[in-house]
């Protein structure tokens, strides 16, 4: 099955990306249960639980320019492709190599200005988490990204407000089990062209689009 690579720029570097892309409460959980790797999975739950109950909030600029924002829309083409015949890799040929010889930033990177006629939309605030996934999975039993569809051209993006509350995020750290949490009303959803974070307290910045 063709899957699509995300192309994430930093400064002047460049990195590519598969899975997901995170910021916030999802990229500490990983990073900072790393001492807890003998508890197998259950190190991420008791984690994420600590940072939810704690209220953590990570400040970020993030930009985005939206393709589809509406979660029953989403599922409903989720659900229209998952009906279709599965195309194997070897049956597909290599769009890079033939119609790309290089990477085309059509909205440039993290360095360039932000142009507001290609629709993008600025927010500026303090966040849980930010998830943007090209895969429905980011471990086992974690539906995370029930309509993210691997080869779309699109990155399926979660926003985890700050005023989510710890009732609230219980919840959807519940519901992330089934996919049901992006029903929550806290929780944002939408299907992106590409994103942009500028993370206030490390000064990094980085870029990510879907190609």
């Amino acid at each position: 099955m063709p899957v699509d690579l995300c192309s994430v720029t930093q400064k002047n570097s460049r990195f590519f990306s598969f899975v997901l892309q995170s910021f916030g409460l999802i990229a500490d959980v990983d990073l900072g249960s790393e001492h807890l790797r003998w508890m197998g999975e259950a190190r991420f739950t008791m984690s994420a639980v600590g940072k939810l109950l704690s209220q953590t909030t990570y400040p970020c600029e993030l930009a985005y320019i939206p393709e589809e924002s509406n979660v029953e829309k989403i599922r409903a083409e989720y659900n229209n492709h998952r009906n279709q015949p599965v195309v194997w890799a070897d049956q597909t040929h290599d769009e890079m190599d033939q119609a790309h010889a290089t990477i085309v930033d059509h909205y440039g990177s993290v360095v360039d200005p932000i142009k507001e006629s290609d629709g993008w939309i600025v927010e500026k605030d303090r966040y849980i988490t930010v998830v943007g996934a090209k895969l429905p999975w980011i471990s086992k039993g974690s539906v995370s990204h029930p309509g993210a569809q691997p080869n779309d051209g699109l990155v399926d993006l979660l926003i985890f407000p700050k005023d989510i509350g710890r009732a609230a995020g219980l919840q959807v750290m519940i519901g992330v089990e089934t996919g049901e949490h992006v029903f929550h009303e806290k929780v944002k959803r939408a299907s992106l062209f590409l994103f942009q974070e500028k993370k206030k307290y490390h000064g990094l910045e980085s870029f990510c689009t879907a190609n």
